[in-house]
């Protein structure tokens, strides 16, 4: 079955949440995230990422340390131990989605 869940991005994050909630991601991640230049564009990519681990840590029964993701030769992203899992995210204006299933999504 294909979880979905959607979060609706603010309008602002104060600093110490923007920090808190980037201890949760990859050092790749947060590098990548720090370099956007628009603000919006990085809390957009810093949300999705921790919506993602929340779900896959939720549906997966793993604390968010046993993630770890890899990419294809595309720069698609997968999870790189646990297998039978595939999501994909999505945003739109001001929202992120993340679909998750046991198929290729």
């Amino acid at each position: 079955m294909i979880q979905v869940a959607a979060l609706q991005i603010p309008s602002a994050l104060d600093q110490e949440t923007f920090n808190n909630l980037m201890m949760l991601v990859s050092e790749e991640k947060r590098t990548r995230i720090l370099r956007f230049r628009f603000a919006a564009d990085a809390l957009r990519t810093l949300l999705a990422e921790v919506l993602l681990r929340l779900e896959l840590c939720e549906r997966l029964r793993v604390p968010n340390s046993a993630l770890g993701f890899i990419t294809n030769p595309y720069g698609k992203p997968y999870l790189d131990r646990l297998s039978g899992c595939s999501f994909n995210l999505a945003h739109s204006g001001s929202w992120v989605s993340v679909a998750i299933g046991p198929e290729p999504i």
